[in-house]
């Protein structure tokens, strides 16, 4: 588990990349309702289903994801401080899907 207390060296740094994409573009049928589970995920601490929203669909923990809101300030909304420690510990590279 992720000891939020000490600092990361250069070699535990994870950098991910991830797609970027608007609204629109969303695949209504499977993606909308994935991106509220993102949320709510990261809203009650399942990092493992977080990671395979993000490793998997290559989503942002930056992108709206519900109610205008991300997965990243859904993990600050239900105190999840592993989550948000994990999360702000990578660094995220952004792709559109062209």
């Amino acid at each position: 588990m992720f000891n939020h207390t000490s600092k990361l060296t250069e070699e535990e740094k994870v950098i991910k990349i991830c797609l970027h994409f608007k609204d629109k573009e969303l695949d209504s049928q499977w993606e909308r309702p994935l991106l509220r589970a993102f949320y709510w995920s990261a809203y009650y601490g399942k990092q493992q289903m977080i990671d395979m929203m993000i490793n998997e669909h290559l989503w942002s923990p930056f992108m709206t994801s519900f109610e205008k809101k991300d997965c990243l300030m859904g993990a600050v909304i239900g105190d999840q401080v592993e989550i948000v420690a994990s999360l702000l510990s990578s660094d995220f590279v952004g792709y559109s899907r062209d």
